[in-house]
């Protein structure tokens, strides 16, 4: 049994963004197809919504490990979900 499908038995749900339907879109629970070039516009709008909400944090454990957070943080603040 492959990773998708192992997440799916346990209840899990299994969302693709992708243009394309590929073979892990295919097994997905949900697709989403966002037009091509816009992947990351989406993902700023995520973060955006992470942030403005208070729910990006970095954990102690990885405070030599993560650098430019914040900086990433700053510049999704202008790609809110209405954008």
């Amino acid at each position: 049994m492959g990773r998708l499908a192992a997440i799916r038995e346990r209840g899990g749900t299994v969302v693709v963004v992708d243009p394309r339907r590929t073979p892990t879109a295919r097994r997905a629970t949900e697709w989403v197809p966002v037009r091509p070039g816009t992947d990351a516009l989406l993902l700023f709008a995520i973060l955006h919504t992470l942030a403005e909400n208070g729910w990006v944090r970095r954990p102690s454990h990885l405070d030599g490990m993560v650098d430019g957070l914040d900086d990433v943080v700053a510049l999704a603040a202008q790609f809110s979900p209405e954008r």
